[in-house]
């Protein structure tokens, strides 16, 4: 999931940002998961671990610790829904499809501007549309 919240500060904000995705309706969610609770159980039990260990003395509160009080269901929660790509996994493998993409694009653009200096007619334009068009929902 893309966000340009660049923080959560309660697991209730990232419930909020996943009910975008399941259209406010948590069985759509629900069927997707392979966990044992539902996706509200799920976060509630992570915002009262959260809260328990944000109450820890600050030589206790450590990550090891966090991590211990969560629910497998969270992590198995969050996995289903993350998606982690770095730049050099993106160029590697969806270099050649942004490409062509790209060139999809400046074929239209080109024919846009050839057709408002009247050196495509409008049946060639329209034809370069249809040719283009269904390709660009591939991408």
């Amino acid at each position: 999931m893309l966000s340009a919240t660049p923080v959560n500060n309660r697991f209730i904000d990232l419930k909020n940002q996943l009910a975008i995705a399941y259209e406010g309706d948590p069985e759509q969610m629900n069927e997707k998961l392979d966990t044992s609770k539902m996706i509200d159980e799920i976060f509630k039990q992570a915002q009262r671990a959260f809260n328990a260990w944000s109450k820890l003395e600050p030589e206790c509160r450590t990550t090891d610790a966090l991590l211990r009080t969560l629910d497998f269901d969270f992590f198995e929660l969050l996995d289903s829904v993350t998606i982690a790509r770095s730049r050099k996994h993106i160029k590697k493998y969806y270099n050649d499809i942004a490409m062509q993409f790209m060139e999809m694009q400046e074929v239209l653009r080109e024919a846009e501007n050839n057709y408002s200096q009247k050196l495509v007619s409008p049946e060639q334009l329209e034809n370069i549309k249809k040719t283009v068009e269904p390709l660009k929902q591939n991408y």
